[in-house]
């Protein structure tokens, strides 16, 4: 999987979704993986916490504080 930036979205932004894209929380740095699907012409998604970059961005966060 190749490295993916974390884009900063604003309310009632429009942004354009890859298949799979990552999210972060600004207060806790938790990181999740979105996962879109499509299945018999109804969309949904499928959301899992990544832990590495989590706790990679945790790590970071500390140095800057």
């Amino acid at each position: 999987m190749r490295a993916r930036k974390y884009i900063q979205v604003l309310d009632h932004q429009f942004v354009k979704l890859e298949r799979i894209f990552k999210t972060a929380c600004c207060d806790c740095d938790l990181v999740h993986l979105w996962q879109l699907t499509k299945k018999k012409g109804v969309f949904g998604f499928v959301i899992t916490l990544d832990n590495r970059a989590t706790a990679q961005r945790r790590r970071h966060r500390k140095c800057k504080e």
